[in-house]
C-alpha cells in the first residue's frame, strides 16, 4: 500500500497522474495501466509531461521515477535535519503520512524501504482522525477530533488546518463520549498511553478510567470556552435501541417499549437498594419519585440517552454489574430469557409468532419486577460469597 494514483476520462482522453515520490509498487503497476490500456485502444503512442513516448520505451519511465523518488526522499532527508523543517506531508493511499528524521532511518537508502515504510504506516489498524469544522453564532469557527473509549486512534501533535484557509478559525477541541469536549492542548498534553505514529501523530487507546479524568479535569463549552462539570457514564451495559428495534425490523405485534422491560428492572432493584450513583440523582431527580416510569425515563432522559452505563451505579456495585450484566451463558440478559421460559411455558417460547424474541411478550407489571429481580439478587448473594 503506497500513495495510489489517479485515473479519470477527459476530452476523449483518458489521464492518469502518479504523485512523487511513491513506492515501486506503485510505479510498476501505473505503468503497467498505462501499457494495457494502449494496447486496449490499439495505441502506440501516449504523452507523459508534454512529451510523446512509444509504448515499447513504457519501462524507461519505471527506472526514471523510480530514480526521481529516491532523489525526492534524499531531499526530504536532508531538509527535515533542519530544526525549521521537522517534517513533510506525502498523501497516501489511505491517509497523509508526516515523513521527518524518524521516518527516513526507517526508510533508509533503497525505494523499497520507502514501500515496506509507507505499507506498514498505512496497514496499522487504527482510526485516522480528522477534524470537522463548527460555527458558532458568533461566526467564528471551531474544529474538533472524535475519540472514543477502547478504540486506536491516530491524533496529531497539533491540530491541522484545512486545505482552504478559514479566517475565523480559533480553537480545536477533542470530543470525548457522553458529548464531553476539552480544548486540543489539554488532551495532549495529558493524555496516557500514547504512542509514536509518524513525525506529526501519535496513536492513543483511551479506557474508561483515562476518559474519565480528562472529563472531569478539562470538560470545557466549545462556545464560550469556560469550563464545565462534564461526565463520562462508563461502559454500556445495555442499549434500548438493541431490543426496541426488534419489532419493527422483525415484524412482532408488540410495543417497541418492551424493549426496555428488563433494563427497567434492574434499574429499579439499583433504586431500591440504594445503589444508584450520586451522578445519576443529581442528573435525573425523577427517579427517585416513590414509581418513576423506568422505561419512559431511559428512553427520554438524557442522563441515560437510551442506555444502562456503568456509572448509573454507585462504585461499591459497578463490578457486580460488569460481571453480571454480560451476554454471555451466565449473564443477566440469559436470566431475562430463562425467566421468560418459564411464565410463558417452553412450546409458548419457542412458537413461532415470538421468533426467538419472547422476552419482549412478558407483561411489564409487579408480577415480572419480582420474578425477574430474583435472578438479580440470587446472582449478587452469589457474587458477594
Amino acid at each position: 500500500m503506497g500513495r495510489g494514483f489517479e485515473v479519470w476520462y477527459e476530452n476523449d482522453s483518458i489521464c492518469l497522474r502518479l504523485p512523487l515520490p511513491t513506492t515501486s509498487h506503485d510505479i510498476d503497476i501505473f505503468y503497467k495501466l498505462v501499457e494495457k490500456i494502449c494496447n486496449e485502444l490499439d495505441v502506440y503512442f501516449f504523452n507523459c509531461e508534454g512529451e510523446t513516448v512509444a509504448i515499447t520505451d513504457v519501462y524507461a519511465n519505471v527506472d526514471n521515477d523510480k530514480n526521481s523518488s529516491m532523489g525526492a526522499i534524499r531531499h526530504i532527508r536532508n531538509n527535515t535535519a533542519d530544526d525549521d523543517t521537522k517534517y513533510m506531508i506525502l498523501f497516501g493511499a489511505l491517509n497523509p503520512v508526516f515523513i521527518g528524521q524518524n521516518e527516513c532511518a526507517q526508510i533508509g537508502d533503497e525505494l523499497e524501504g520507502f514501500d515496506n515504510f509507507m505499507h506498514r504506516i498505512q496497514s496499522i489498524d487504527a482510526f485516522y482522525a480528522t477534524p470537522r469544522f463548527y460555527q458558532r453564532e458568533d461566526q467564528s469557527v471551531f474544529g474538533v477530533y472524535f475519540v472514543g473509549e477502547n478504540i486506536v486512534t491516530t491524533v496529531p501533535l497539533n491540530p491541522v488546518s484545512p486545505y482552504h484557509k478559514i479566517d475565523s478559525l480559533d480553537s480545536h477541541f477533542v470530543h470525548l463520549p457522553d458529548g464531553n469536549n476539552i480544548p486540543y492542548d489539554d488532551f495532549i498534553t495529558n493524555v496516557m498511553l500514547a504512542d509514536y505514529y509518524d513525525a506529526g501523530h501519535i496513536t492513543v487507546k483511551l479506557s474508561e478510567e483515562m476518559i474519565t479524568d480528562l472529563v472531569e479535569r478539562f470538560a470545557v463549552h466549545t462556545t464560550t470556552k469556560e469550563k464545565i462539570k462534564g461526565i463520562y457514564w462508563g461502559k454500556t451495559l445495555d442499549h434500548g435501541y438493541w431490543h426496541t428495534s426488534k419489532p419493527e425490523k422483525m415484524g412482532l405485534d408488540i410495543d417497541s417499549i418492551n424493549g426496555y422491560n428488563h433494563i427497567a428492572v434492574f434499574l429499579r432493584w439499583a433504586k431500591e437498594n440504594n445503589y444508584l450513583s450520586e451522578e445519576l440523582i443529581s442528573r435525573c431527580p425523577e427517579i427517585m419519585e416513590e414509581k418513576p416510569d423506568y422505561r419512559k425515563l431511559l428512553h427520554e432522559h438524557y442522563a441515560f440517552d437510551r442506555k444502562l452505563r456503568i456509572k448509573h451505579f454507585k462504585e461499591e456495585i459497578q463490578p457486580f454489574a460488569r460481571k453480571f450484566y454480560v451476554f454471555n451463558d451466565d449473564g443477566f440478559p440469559v436470566c431475562v430469557d430463562r425467566y421468560a421460559e418459564k411464565v410463558l411455558g417452553s412450546e409458548k417460547y419457542h412458537c413461532e409468532e415470538y421468533k426467538d424474541e419472547a422476552y419482549l411478550f412478558v407483561p411489564y407489571d409487579e408480577k415480572y419486577y419480582k420474578g425477574l429481580s430474583e435472578y438479580i439478587v440470587k446472582a449478587f448473594e452469589d457474587f458477594n460469597n
